[in-house]
């Protein structure tokens, strides 16, 4: 009988606007400075007027972003969360990315929310990648409301939740 294999993952938490995607964007930072090959997908927001106004999704391994989502207008119907309007040709663009991801030690899946728990759309491959446990490191952003779920998924990973201000450490 062959053993699990043996991986760290952190789902990376916190409420709407307490910086899960600039504490990913710090431990990216960190583990290339240390030579670790890292890859996945981060979702900076594009700020317009000093409001949230769109999300990229940006490909760790090339640097190349793509808009992902635009704030969500009254009548907007398809691929919709309560704020945002989503481009099914990005999320097919992030979730092929994930289904060929390079050789790494650190995957970063920003973010899984609701396409992926409610829709079962959205980066699919990165729930399997998480599942399969093959990759030495994952971080994963969850927001709060989906963190129950995800521990019952995932019951072995830790839990770094960034509204109590901890800031990136060592590899978990």
């Amino acid at each position: 009988m062959s053993e699990q294999p043996r991986s760290a993952a952190l789902l990376i938490t916190g409420p709407s606007g307490a910086g899960k995607t600039s504490w990913c964007q710090q431990m990216v930072a960190q583990l290339w400075a240390s030579g670790v090959r890292v890859a996945g997908l981060l979702s900076p927001p594009v700020w317009t007027n000093g409001r949230k106004s769109a999300i990229e999704l940006l490909a760790l391994a090339t640097g190349e972003r793509r808009r992902l989502a635009a704030a969500r207008q009254r009548n907007d119907s398809g691929l919709v969360t309560t704020h945002w309007q989503f481009d099914p040709d990005v999320l097919a663009w992030g979730d092929g990315l994930l289904q060929k991801l390079p050789p790494c030690e650190a995957l970063f899946l920003d973010e899984l929310g609701p396409l992926e728990f409610e829709q079962g759309v959205g980066l699919q491959t990165g729930l399997t990648l998480l599942d399969g446990r093959s990759i030495p490191h994952t971080y994963a952003v969850i927001r709060p409301s989906f963190l129950d779920l995800a521990r019952q998924r995932w019951p072995w990973a830790g839990v770094v939740d960034v509204a109590n201000g901890r800031l990136p450490g060592a590899l978990p």
